[in-house]
C-alpha cells in the first residue's frame, strides 16, 4: 500500500494483532509473530483498505532491496547472473527504530547508505557462488517512482564496482532506455535517436564503466500487452509508418554507440513476437545491432510467450531473460492463499500485486504446491527450475531481500525435473490456463 494513500486515510481501527501462518504441507496453523491491524478509509472514493504489519522484536520489519541470482544460458553459452532488478525504495522508507504507526521517514541519503552496506553483502555472497551478470535500468528503483530517486540503482552499483575494478573484467552489465512509458526520465520522451545517446551516457556515468555489455530497451514506444495488458491490447492505432521508421532510426543511433565502444550487446523488453521479428529483420537489412536477447514476464503462471514468442527465441536464437519467475513472491507460497501478508512483501504496496492477485491465481497456486509436495520440491525452487529448464529461456531473473533466500534461490539450479514433474505441470497448466 503506498503511504501518501494510506496517510490521507481516514482510521476506522488500529489495534495489535496477533499473525497465523498457514502451513500447507501439514495442513495447520502456526503462530508467527505480533503485528497491527489497521482499517482505514479513503476520503474520496469510501473504500475501506485493510493493512497488516508484522513486528520483529517490537521493530517495522523492513524490505530494502531485491536481488537475484539464477542460471544465464544463451543457447549453449552458460552463464550465471545476478539481478539488481530494482534495489526496490519503499514509498517512503520507515525507520525500523520508529514505533509502529508513527511513519517516521529515512531520508533519501540515509537510506542509500543502508541500502548499499546490505547490497554489497549479497553481491559478494553472489559473486562467490559464480554470480557474473549485473541488471538494472536507468529508471530503477520503482514501487512507486520517485523523481529523486531515478538512477540511484545504477549510481549504488557503479559506486561499488568502481571500488573493487579488478572485479569489472569479470562482470557483465545490463540496463535498460526507459523510454515514453516512465515520465520521470527526460518528461517521457519517446525512445529515438536523439535519446538514445543521452541514455547511454547518462549511465554510463552512474555506472562509473566504459562501456556497457547488455543495452535494453525497456518498452516499446508503440506500447506492450505486458503488465496485464493482453487484455485490452489493440495494435490498431498504431501509425505502422512511424513504427517503421523508428526500427531504422534507434538501430542507427545504436550502432553509433556500438562504434564506439559504449555498448557491446543490444536487446529488448516487453517487447511482441511481431516486435522481436521487425527489429531483427531490419537489422539484418541496415547492419544494425541484432537484438540478443529479450527481457518478458514468464513463469508457471504467465505464460504469454509459449504459443508463438518462445518459438521464434528458439529457432532466431533470441535468449528470453524472464522476469518474474516467481510472480511477485506468489509462487513462494509466502501468502498462503492470501490469508497472511509478510510485512514487507510486495503486497504490503502493491495489494494487487500488478493485476496478478485473482481468485484462479490462488487456485493455481495451491495446485502447483501440491506438485511440489508430492515430488518432494519446495515450491519456489520447482518454479526457478521449471522456468530456467525451458528451452527458449536464457536467464530466470528473480527477487531475494537476504542472505537467506539467495541461498535458496542457488539451490534451484541444482534441481533436475524428472518427465513426471513436467507432465504434472502440464497438467496443471491446462487446469488453470492465464490465471491473471
Amino acid at each position: 500500500l503506498l503511504r501518501n494513500e494510506e496517510d490521507r486515510d481516514e482510521v476506522l481501527l488500529e489495534t495489535p494483532c496477533l499473525l497465523k501462518r498457514l502451513d500447507l504441507a501439514n495442513k495447520e496453523w502456526k503462530d508467527c509473530g505480533k503485528g497491527t491491524l489497521r482499517v482505514t478509509k479513503d476520503p474520496d472514493t469510501g473504500k475501506q483498505r485493510i493493512i497488516v504489519r508484522e513486528l520483529t522484536m517490537g521493530k517495522v520489519t523492513l524490505n530494502t532491496a531485491f536481488f537475484g541470482t539464477q542460471k544465464f544460458k544463451k543457447m549453449g553459452k552458460r552463464l550465471d547472473t545476478l539481478q539488481f532488478p530494482a534495489l526496490v525504495i519503499n514509498p517512503n522508507p520507515v525507520d525500523p527504530d520508529a514505533p509502529p504507526g508513527s511513519h517516521k521517514e529515512t531520508s533519501l541519503e540515509t537510506y542509500t547508505v543502508k541500502l548499499k552496506a546490505e547490497m554489497v553483502d549479497k553481491a559478494v555472497a553472489a559473486l562467490e557462488a559464480g554470480v557474473n551478470l549485473i541488471d538494472t535500468a536507468e529508471m530503477y528503483p520503482v514501487n512507486p517512482f520517485r523523481a529523486e530517486a531515478t538512477g540511484l540503482s545504477e549510481k549504488v552499483i557503479g559506486n561499488w564496482v568502481s571500488a573493487q575494478p579488478e572485479k569489472r573484467a569479470k562482470l557483465m552489465i545490463c540496463t535498460k532506455h526507459a523510454g515514453s512509458r516512465h515520465r520521470l526520465v527526460r518528461g517521457g520522451e519517446p525512445i529515438s535517436s536523439k535519446t538514445i545517446p543521452q541514455a547511454v551516457d547518462g549511465s554510463l556515468k552512474r555506472l562509473r564503466t566504459d562501456f556497457i555489455d547488455l543495452y535494453l530497451f525497456h518498452w516499446p514506444n508503440r506500447g506492450s500487452y505486458s503488465f496485464r495488458n493482453n487484455w485490452n491490447y489493440d495494435p490498431s492505432d498504431q501509425d505502422r509508418a512511424y513504427t517503421s521508421a523508428h526500427f531504422d532510426d534507434a538501430l542507427e543511433a545504436l550502432s553509433k554507440e556500438v562504434e564506439k565502444g559504449n555498448i557491446r550487446e543490444f536487446g529488448l523488453s516487453n517487447e511482441t513476437t511481431w516486435g522481436m521479428g521487425c527489429w531483427c529483420t531490419r537489422a539484418a537489412a541496415t547492419g544494425g545491432p541484432r537484438p540478443v536477447t529479450i527481457q518478458n514476464e514468464y513463469s508457471l503462471l504467465c505464460r504469454l510467450a509459449d504459443t508463438d514468442l518462445a518459438e521464434f527465441c528458439f529457432y532466431e536464437d533470441v535468449g528470453m531473460m524472464a522476469y518474474s519467475p516467481l510472480a511477485g513472491g506468489l509462487l513462494t507460497g509466502k501468502y498462503c492463499g492470501g490469508q497472511y501478508i509478510p510485512d514487507g512483501s510486495r503486497m504490503t504496496f502493491t495489494p494487487d500485486i500488478h493485476g496478478r492477485v485473482t481468485d484462479r491465481m490462488w487456485q493455481a497456486v495451491a495446485a502447483y504446491d501440491e506438485i511440489a509436495t508430492k515430488h518432494g520440491y519446495d515450491l519456489a525452487q520447482l518454479a526457478l527450475a521449471w522456468t530456467a529448464s525451458q528451452p527458449f529461456i536464457a536467464t530466470v531473473i528473480l527477487g531475494a531481500v537476504d542472505q537467506a533466500q539467495l541461498g535458496h534461490a542457488l539451490k534451484a539450479q541444482k534441481i533436475k525435473l524428472t518427465d513426471a514433474v513436467f507432465q504434472d505441470i502440464n497438467h496443471c497448466n491446462q487446469a488453470h490456463p492465464m490465471p491473471f
